[in-house]
């Protein structure tokens, strides 16, 4: 905490910050970032749920993406977004305990709608894509911009 003000100011640290025991540095890039997005979700899916690394897996998390905890919770502390979102994953990884295989926490389920399209990918089992009409995505951007404010 004490080099906060140079992260704000964009300058780097003299060190590489050290995480405080027992709590893990969050990432800021994902790991397969350029992947197909059935193999960026497996790797964010398996990392936070099997590997336990929900510090590695947050980095998955666009920063629009936050603006979504703020149709959930009235006030919500953009700064602090991304550490209440980590602590929350982490919750989760205590309450399912220790996995061998996302398939054992996770499971696929369809949907059925003349909207939504069911894109094929090698993990169905495990998560389902959608191939969502712009129509619909507008309407959820919509809606959430009308709900928040942005």
């Amino acid at each position: 905490m004490q080099n906060w003000w140079r992260n704000l100011l964009g300058m780097p640290f003299a060190e590489s910050p050290r995480a405080a025991k027992g709590s893990p540095l969050i990432a800021s890039e994902p790991r397969r970032k350029n992947d197909k997005p059935s193999d960026a979700i497996y790797e964010f899916l398996n990392g936070w749920l099997v590997q336990q690394k929900p510090n590695e897996s947050i980095a998955y998390f666009s920063d629009e993406a936050f603006a979504c905890m703020e149709a959930v919770k009235a006030r919500i502390d953009r700064g602090m977004a991304k550490y209440t979102l980590l602590q929350g994953m982490i919750a989760v990884n205590k309450r399912i305990g220790k996995a061998s295989s996302l398939s054992e926490v996770t499971v696929g389920v369809p949907l059925s709608s003349d909207r939504l399209k069911l894109m094929e990918h090698p993990h169905q089992s495990q998560f389902v894509l959608y191939d969502v009409r712009e129509d619909l995505a507008e309407a959820f951007f919509g809606a959430r911009r009308t709900t928040t404010g942005g």
